[in-house]
């Protein structure tokens, strides 16, 4: 392991600590509040949400989910959770890029006898590990909150596929949000341009759910790329696995490949 991945592990471990610790509480109270929407306890809680109109149950991520069922309560719960992790997603990628302009620590780092795809490369490698270690927590703490509560374990498959779902769209994340980064001379400017991307993406994401034809919509819908029907089937798009990686591999060479022309002074 180089000084660079060691420095940047080092640096990003207290906000990593800190963003688990929140997944850990998202999803360890989310399964509990599930005591109270099981079928089992008699009340017929889908009656009360079939009331709200379709665009309010697709913002919160209830659109078509039976949640009195604990695989249609932790598609829900889960769709929070991707919501997360691409947070997360782009605040690690934006900072593999920039945090040494904010900190005004580049003039040490970028005279170092290494060319600024490397150290670049070993930032985003950090990176790139924090979002794994996140996705797998999520696997970790969704298995630790059902045996929590109580229940059967029905959706272990399940579990697995949607760690995979939130590892993949972080990713399209994590690189899109380096590359914007590597694009804008102020430091600020790629944050804030990824945030309003993700925005974007979350309002395309809503309208796909209440759409009944959404067609290539999808293809703009990263958040839903891989649908929850399917993830609770046991089955992940190969056509959708595809798109991610490659966005991925693209917006990062892209942002590896800016960032040997920026100006570094400019933050």
């Amino acid at each position: 392991m180089n000084s660079i991945i060691r420095h940047e592990i080092k640096t990003g471990g207290k906000p990593f600590v800190l963003w688990t610790l929140g997944l850990a509480f998202l999803i360890m109270a989310g399964m509990y509040k599930f005591l109270g929407f099981n079928a089992e306890n008699g009340t017929d809680i889908n009656v009360l949400f079939s009331q709200f109109p379709k665009i309010i149950l697709a913002m919160l991520g209830m659109a078509n989910a039976d949640i009195q069922t604990l695989s249609g309560y932790y598609a829900v719960l889960e769709t929070y959770t991707l919501i997360v992790t691409a947070i997360f997603a782009i605040h690690l990628g934006a900072n593999a890029v920039s945090r040494e302009m904010i900190d005004k620590t580049y003039e040490f780092v970028f005279t170092k006898p290494r060319t600024r795809i490397y150290i670049l490369g070993s930032k985003l490698g950090a990176g790139l590990a924090y979002l794994c270690l996140f996705s797998l927590f999520n696997l970790i703490f969704s298995f630790l909150a059902i045996r929590f509560v109580g229940f059967e374990n029905t959706i272990r498959t399940a579990i697995y596929l949607y760690a995979l779902n939130a590892l993949l769209v972080g990713l399209i994340f994590f690189s899109l949000a380096a590359a914007l980064s590597a694009l804008f001379n102020r430091a600020e400017l790629g944050m804030r341009a990824s945030n309003a991307l993700f925005i974007l993406t979350y309002i395309l994401s809503v309208l796909f759910d209440i759409t009944e034809n959404p067609g290539l919509l999808k293809l703009l819908t990263p958040l839903r790329y891989f649908e929850a029907q399917d993830l609770l089937n046991g089955t992940l798009d190969l056509v959708y696995i595809i798109i991610a990686l490659l966005l991925s591999m693209i917006f990062l060479c892209l942002s590896l490949r800016l960032f040997t022309k920026k100006d570094l002074k400019a933050v």
